[in-house]
């Protein structure tokens, strides 16, 4: 069994795929880019160079992006998110839980890396989990700030 599916068995939160239809309501296919960089926790400072990668899907605490950077478990990360039509990034902070990596290519090699998100625009996210009875899913800053900024994005360019 290879970590992915290791990891799969313990999630407490469904994962949202970045090309999904959320309840029946909005259906969703953002490519949605992130630059991380790690940090050191105890200094709070970045280190390092910062790195690109595509998210694949996300959690109420958590996400999965693909990247030809070979983290280690317990990396802390800064990511900023970019959502397509969006002059604004979205700020996160998290924890690197698990590294897979994928069928290489050539020299280029890539991973899924999974993160526990722990901040998301200065907010902890422990704090913002709820269960939304309108759409019948568990929700939080962390699925809002891309998928519900989303939504907003694409009415107003509707309008």
């Amino acid at each position: 069994m290879n970590m992915a599916s290791q990891q799969s068995d313990r999630r407490i939160h469904p994962r949202h795929s970045i090309q999904e239809k959320l309840g029946s309501h909005f259906l969703y296919e953002i490519a949605t880019k992130v630059i991380f960089q790690k940090f050191d926790k105890w200094s709070n400072q970045a280190s390092g160079t910062p790195f690109n990668g595509l998210i694949k899907n996300m959690s109420v605490e958590g996400l999965c992006f693909t990247a030809d950077t070979d983290l280690k478990i317990g990396d802390c990360l800064n990511l900023n998110v970019f959502l397509p039509k969006d002059a604004d990034q979205v700020q996160m902070q998290g924890e690197v839980r698990w590294v897979a990596p994928l069928a290489s290519s050539g020299d280029h090699r890539k991973y899924d890396i999974g993160v526990q998100l722990v901040v998301v625009n200065n907010q902890p996210v422990s704090n913002t989990v709820y269960f939304d009875e309108k759409y019948h899913l568990e929700w939080s800053s962390v699925l809002e700030s891309v998928f519900g900024k989303y939504r907003i994005l694409m009415q107003k360019a509707k309008n």
